[in-house]
């Protein structure tokens, strides 16, 4: 779904555009037909080449800093691939429940009939929304009051123009509100590891434009004096009332002559304070100790004793780290790696997972293969999409959640049988493999199994 909604931005969003310049550049020509020759003996050649040179403008303009080139295709494909639970979450939440097929014209509706510069009134244009929701068009979004609730701009945003100034605080602080969310664009930058304050640039930017020399003036002064005398009223005096009048003594405020207002910039104070006792209430006791802890750690690496399969099962040395490792002799005559992770639940019982690998498989040839493989089987199939160079990337895997002791042996023997026989049916059956790999093959990659899910 990821891919779709790439090839569909690069299809239909501003990434076109640099196709579309691409493909005149190299056709010499900006006849709409140029392309429709199918029978053109060159069309094979030709589309490799257009491939060719759109994947060389991407690696250039990746190559350069935004800083010293216009925004482009890579820019947009980057930010949606980097971005995309969010432009899920907010654009196409029903997309994962729904068939592939039915995504992509998801995706397109929303993407079709773009432009650069957006207007609403009236009525709510959802697909415009959607639009301005994404990296690429609409860069501006101009709307009347029409969107001052309920809708959320702030993906990928973080300025905005107030053009009409309302009386009222909250409603422009509503407004102010359609970006200044959670997950906002403001919010990505300035939650990021630093070493170093914020630069203005990078904050929220919020503008009042105005004509000099006129009432307008006066009134943005009442505006932002009117808003910070609200936020200090929601932190510090909820019982005061804001009575300020809505009409604005030219002559007399023109006396006084202009002044700037700044922005509150002090810690403001909370208007519920905080008693002493609840800053010096004693800690009570943790609900886990260490004693706890290590009970739950001695009855796992005591697994190595207690589940007796005589010679079928051999163990690799142990490093008392919650996980041990080792090699199953199945009924073929093939040994069959694994390792046992131990984790708990938030009620305090443990659970033993089995992680069998079953080696390297071209991922993206086998995938429904797999897919199909994981529907069919009692266990999970655990897929690493990585590049790095790993011994393994397809494995077998299931838990068991331990009850009384004295049942671990038995709990566990059946999580062994179940994981380690379809592991090496896998393996033989669908995907060919006659080699018997020994433990050590895998060893180092399963010592670091489960360390991601810690991280």
């Amino acid at each position: 779904m990821r891919a779709q909604l790439l090839s569909t931005a690069a299809r239909l969003g501003h990434s076109i555009i640099d196709l579309y310049v691409l493909a005149i550049g190299r056709l010499k020509s900006m006849e709409p037909r140029t392309l429709a020759r199918e029978t053109d003996p060159e069309a094979k050649h030709r589309d490799i080449g257009f491939i060719t040179d759109y994947l060389a403008e991407l690696n250039r303009q990746m190559s350069i800093p935004l800083a010293q080139r216009n925004w482009g295709a890579f820019d947009e494909l980057a930010e949606i691939a980097n971005n995309y639970e969010l432009i899920i979450d907010v654009n196409a939440r029903e997309a994962p429940t729904t068939q592939l097929v039915q995504t992509a014209r998801l995706f397109g509706s929303q993407l079709r009939q773009q432009q650069p510069v957006a207007g609403m009134s009236k009525q709510v244009n959802l697909t415009v929304v959607q639009q301005f929701r994404m990296p690429g068009y609409p860069f501006v979004l101009i709307t009347t009051d029409l969107l001052q609730e309920g809708e959320d701009l702030h993906t990928f945003c973080a300025n905005i123009y107030h053009y009409g100034i309302s009386w009222t605080p909250s409603s422009m602080e509503q407004r102010i509100g359609r970006i200044d969310r959670v997950r906002s664009l403001t919010d990505r930058r300035l939650t990021v590891p630093r070493s170093n304050l914020p630069q203005e640039d990078e904050k929220l930017q919020v503008y009042y434009p105005y004509l000099p020399d006129t009432v307008e003036i006066l009134q943005v002064n009442r505006v932002l004096e009117r808003m910070n005398h609200f936020l200090r009223l929601m932190h510090e005096g909820l019982s005061n009332t804001l009575k300020a009048p809505r009409t604005i003594q030219v002559d007399r405020e023109m006396a006084i002559g202009r002044r700037k207002v700044e922005p509150i910039t002090e810690t403001l104070k909370s208007a519920f304070p905080i008693p002493a006792w609840a800053l010096n209430t004693p800690a009570g006791p943790l609900a886990v100790d260490e004693q706890v802890a290590d009970r739950a750690i001695a009855r796992f690496h005591n697994l190595r004793h207690t589940l007796d399969l005589g010679p079928r099962l051999s163990w690799a040395p142990d490093g008392g780290d919650g996980r041990l490792l080792g090699t199953m002799k199945l009924r073929n005559g093939r040994g069959q790696p694994f390792t046992l992770l131990l984790r708990s639940k938030s009620n305090g019982r443990l659970v033993v997972r089995c992680i069998s690998p079953v080696g390297r498989v071209e991922i993206k040839n086998a995938f429904w293969e797999i897919a199909d493989l994981a529907d069919r089987s009692s266990c999970r199939i655990g897929v690493i999409l990585t590049e790095n160079e790993k011994s393994y990337d397809l494995t077998v895997e299931d838990d068991v959640l331990l009850a009384d002791e004295s049942h671990d042996v038995e709990r566990v023997a059946l999580l062994f049988s179940r994981i380690l026989t379809f592991a090496d049916k896998l393996e033989r059956e669908h995907f060919g493999s006659t080699v018997d790999h020994p433990l050590q093959d895998f060893e180092d990659d399963l010592r670091r199994e489960g360390i991601h899910a810690e991280s």
